[in-house]
């Protein structure tokens, strides 16, 4: 059977409306390529907005949480004063504590108490723990020096620090001064362990105004029952002394500057 004949104008009738065709279904399939972008930015953007808002509830919650710590720690003052904690005076402070390796007396009576930075420059030996010195290093006391610029004086050596070297106490002694290092200028108290992120710096001899001697000179600072009142009470045991840098040479006898006597800790 013969084949039957097309005419031109059909086949190209024909042809245009199959690109018609094609081209239609290019467009819907873009079209649906970009719906489903569209829908999956959405659903991205939907996700980041919903973890920001789970991580702002989050932040807010640690600020909350540190805020309470930071409340109840700080409350801690104003109860202590409100319960009749009467503050330390004048009188009652009859002298300052140095806890120092026996093997750094003879440079000592040399050179005198020296603060951190220029004891790193003598040779001598040390009894501090790494961690609290990190800590201790880019602290600075508002309007004062850096920490490791002051010798720090206890106002009570039987504290925690005494405590954490108990098994090295054949080789300790603890250096009795005298309180009239206060009154050098440029003297700082600090009401607890000068580390604490909770501490307060003030001028002396004002500070001693924020030190309870009932704290400080505790028998125990250990409260099974109350964990941040164990931590408070701990840190306020190590209230410091800070005296400027170098400030005593001491003398055979022990009396320059207030330095009285040594005596071996027990």
């Amino acid at each position: 059977m013969a084949a039957e004949a097309t005419h031109p104008a059909a086949v190209r009738e024909a042809r245009t409306d199959d690109a018609v065709v094609v081209t239609i279904g290019g467009l819907l399939a873009g079209l649906m390529v970009y719906l489903l972008e569209l829908l999956s930015t959405g659903t991205q953007h939907s996700l980041a907005k919903r973890r920001q808002g789970i991580d702002r509830k989050r932040r807010n919650l640690v600020t909350e949480h540190t805020r309470g710590r930071r409340e109840q720690w700080l409350g801690w003052r104003s109860r202590a004063s409100m319960a009749g904690v009467p503050p330390m005076t004048r009188d009652e402070l009859t002298e300052l504590r140095y806890i120092a390796p026996i093997a750094n007396l003879a440079s000592m009576r040399r050179l005198g108490l020296l603060c951190h930075r220029e004891a790193s420059r003598v040779r001598h030996t040390s009894v501090a723990a790494l961690e609290i010195q990190h800590r201790r290093a880019p602290k600075r006391v508002p309007g004062g020096l850096m920490l490791h610029e002051y010798p720090d004086l206890y106002i009570n050596a039987r504290n925690p620090m005494l405590y954490r070297l108990r098994q090295r106490h054949t080789d300790l002694c603890v250096l009795r001064i005298g309180p009239k290092v206060i009154d050098i200028a440029g003297t700082v108290i600090s009401d607890q362990n000068a580390a604490s992120g909770h501490v307060y710096f003030r001028s002396a001899p004002d500070g001693l105004g924020y030190i309870s001697r009932e704290v400080v000179f505790a028998e125990r600072w250990t409260h099974p029952q109350d964990k941040i009142q164990e931590w408070r009470h701990k840190s306020a045991m190590c209230a410091e002394v800070l005296v400027p840098k170098r400030w005593a040479t001491c003398s055979s006898r022990g009396r320059r500057h207030g330095l009285t006597r040594s005596t071996a800790s027990a």
